[in-house]
Protein backbone atom coordinates (compact mmCIF):
# COMPACT_ATOMS: atom_id res chain seq x y z
CA UNK A 1 0.00 0.00 0.00
CA UNK A 2 1.13 3.25 -1.25
CA UNK A 3 1.51 6.21 1.36
CA UNK A 4 -0.93 8.46 0.11
CA UNK A 5 -2.99 5.39 -0.04
CA UNK A 6 -2.80 4.63 3.89
CA UNK A 7 -3.78 8.47 4.16
CA UNK A 8 -6.88 7.95 2.25
CA UNK A 9 -7.63 4.67 4.39
CA UNK A 10 -7.15 6.25 7.62
CA UNK A 11 -9.22 9.64 6.85
CA UNK A 12 -12.05 7.37 5.97
CA UNK A 13 -11.99 5.24 8.88
CA UNK A 14 -11.84 8.74 10.81
CA UNK A 15 -14.48 9.97 9.01
CA UNK A 16 -16.67 6.51 9.07
CA UNK A 17 -16.34 6.23 13.14
CA UNK A 18 -17.09 9.97 13.34
CA UNK A 19 -20.35 9.86 11.24
CA UNK A 20 -21.44 6.99 13.22
CA UNK A 21 -20.99 8.74 16.23
CA UNK A 22 -22.55 11.60 15.04
CA UNK A 23 -25.81 8.93 14.40
CA UNK A 24 -25.65 7.83 18.00
CA UNK A 25 -25.44 11.13 19.33
CA UNK A 26 -28.56 12.09 17.08
CA UNK A 27 -30.41 9.50 17.93
CA UNK A 28 -29.90 8.29 21.98
CA UNK A 29 -27.49 11.68 23.15
CA UNK A 30 -24.13 12.70 24.63
CA UNK A 31 -24.13 10.09 27.75
CA UNK A 32 -24.80 7.13 25.51
CA UNK A 33 -21.88 8.30 23.08
CA UNK A 34 -19.63 8.83 26.18
CA UNK A 35 -20.80 5.81 27.63
CA UNK A 36 -19.96 4.02 24.28
CA UNK A 37 -16.38 5.62 24.18
CA UNK A 38 -13.84 3.24 25.42
CA UNK A 39 -12.50 3.94 28.46
CA UNK A 40 -9.95 2.79 30.82
CA UNK A 41 -10.61 0.22 33.75
CA UNK A 42 -10.92 2.32 37.17
CA UNK A 43 -7.69 0.92 38.14
CA UNK A 44 -5.61 1.14 34.85
CA UNK A 45 -2.61 3.16 34.28
CA UNK A 46 -2.17 4.90 30.59
CA UNK A 47 0.45 2.77 30.15
CA UNK A 48 -0.93 0.28 30.95
CA UNK A 49 -3.77 0.79 28.94
CA UNK A 50 -1.05 1.21 26.00
CA UNK A 51 0.27 -2.02 26.72
CA UNK A 52 -3.52 -3.91 26.56
CA UNK A 53 -4.64 -2.11 23.41
CA UNK A 54 -0.66 -2.64 21.76
CA UNK A 55 -1.42 -6.38 22.87
CA UNK A 56 -5.00 -6.76 21.33
CA UNK A 57 -4.36 -5.10 18.31
CA UNK A 58 -0.54 -7.45 17.65
CA UNK A 59 -2.67 -10.13 17.82
CA UNK A 60 -5.75 -8.79 15.34
CA UNK A 61 -3.07 -7.69 12.92
CA UNK A 62 -0.74 -10.79 12.97
CA UNK A 63 -4.00 -13.26 12.29
CA UNK A 64 -4.89 -10.47 9.22
CA UNK A 65 -2.00 -11.05 8.13
CA UNK A 66 -1.74 -14.83 7.99
CA UNK A 67 -4.99 -15.42 6.57
CA UNK A 68 -6.09 -12.29 4.79
CA UNK A 69 -3.14 -10.80 3.48
CA UNK A 70 -0.52 -13.95 3.20
CA UNK A 71 -1.16 -15.50 -0.18
CA UNK A 72 -0.27 -18.76 1.39
CA UNK A 73 -2.73 -18.00 4.74
CA UNK A 74 -6.22 -19.84 4.76
CA UNK A 75 -7.93 -16.86 3.05
CA UNK A 76 -11.04 -19.32 2.94
CA UNK A 77 -11.22 -19.41 6.93
CA UNK A 78 -10.02 -15.84 7.24
CA UNK A 79 -13.26 -14.23 8.56
CA UNK A 80 -13.42 -16.76 10.96
CA UNK A 81 -9.93 -16.22 12.75
CA UNK A 82 -9.89 -12.43 11.88
CA UNK A 83 -14.05 -12.32 14.13
CA UNK A 84 -12.17 -15.10 16.72
CA UNK A 85 -9.40 -12.87 17.58
CA UNK A 86 -11.80 -9.59 17.54
CA UNK A 87 -13.95 -11.58 20.16
CA UNK A 88 -11.06 -12.65 22.02
CA UNK A 89 -9.64 -8.95 22.14
CA UNK A 90 -12.50 -7.83 23.38
CA UNK A 91 -13.80 -10.66 26.02
CA UNK A 92 -9.61 -9.95 27.62
CA UNK A 93 -9.22 -6.61 26.90
CA UNK A 94 -13.02 -5.31 26.92
CA UNK A 95 -13.69 -4.76 30.81
CA UNK A 96 -9.30 -3.17 30.63
CA UNK A 97 -9.75 -0.60 28.28
CA UNK A 98 -12.56 -1.25 26.17
CA UNK A 99 -10.85 -2.88 23.33
CA UNK A 100 -10.56 -0.82 20.73
CA UNK A 101 -7.98 -1.91 18.65
CA UNK A 102 -8.71 0.83 16.71
CA UNK A 103 -7.95 4.51 16.83
CA UNK A 104 -10.77 5.55 14.90
CA UNK A 105 -13.07 3.35 17.03
CA UNK A 106 -12.45 5.82 19.84
CA UNK A 107 -11.81 9.22 17.64
CA UNK A 108 -15.32 9.29 16.66
CA UNK A 109 -16.94 8.91 19.52
CA UNK A 110 -14.44 11.25 21.32
CA UNK A 111 -14.84 14.09 18.57
CA UNK A 112 -18.59 13.45 18.54
CA UNK A 113 -19.64 14.05 22.07
CA UNK A 114 -16.14 16.10 23.04
CA UNK A 115 -14.80 13.33 25.37
CA UNK A 116 -11.02 12.68 25.37
CA UNK A 117 -10.04 11.20 28.46
CA UNK A 118 -6.67 8.84 28.01
CA UNK A 119 -7.34 9.64 24.64
CA UNK A 120 -3.54 8.84 23.30
CA UNK A 121 -3.77 5.58 24.91
CA UNK A 122 -5.96 4.86 21.85
CA UNK A 123 -3.43 6.26 19.19
CA UNK A 124 -0.36 4.64 20.59
CA UNK A 125 -1.23 1.25 21.61
CA UNK A 126 -2.79 0.23 18.14
CA UNK A 127 -0.30 2.15 15.90
CA UNK A 128 2.44 0.22 18.48
CA UNK A 129 0.86 -3.48 18.54
CA UNK A 130 -0.30 -3.20 14.61
CA UNK A 131 3.38 -2.41 14.11
CA UNK A 132 5.03 -5.03 15.62
CA UNK A 133 2.19 -7.68 14.88
CA UNK A 134 3.19 -6.96 10.97
CA UNK A 135 6.90 -6.34 11.32
CA UNK A 136 7.08 -9.65 13.13
CA UNK A 137 4.49 -11.41 10.59
CA UNK A 138 6.81 -10.25 7.97
CA UNK A 139 10.21 -11.14 9.71
CA UNK A 140 9.27 -14.18 10.88
CA UNK A 141 6.79 -16.08 8.84
CA UNK A 142 6.78 -14.11 5.57
CA UNK A 143 10.22 -14.46 5.16
CA UNK A 144 11.96 -15.93 2.18
CA UNK A 145 14.58 -18.62 2.23
CA UNK A 146 17.87 -17.19 1.72
CA UNK A 147 18.99 -17.47 -2.11
CA UNK A 148 15.19 -17.68 -3.39
CA UNK A 149 14.25 -16.24 -6.88
CA UNK A 150 11.26 -15.40 -7.17
CA UNK A 151 9.50 -15.17 -10.30
CA UNK A 152 6.66 -13.99 -12.21
CA UNK A 153 4.29 -15.44 -14.42
CA UNK A 154 2.26 -13.44 -16.68
CA UNK A 155 -0.94 -15.22 -17.68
Amino acid sequence: MTVAAAIRYWIAQLLGGFSAALICLGLFGRDVVVTGTPQLAINLTGAQGILVEAILTFFLVFVVHGTAVDQRGGRQIAGLAIGSTITLDILFGGPLTGAAMNPARVFGPALAANFWHDHYVYWLGPLIGGALGGFVYRILIERKPAGRIETITVE
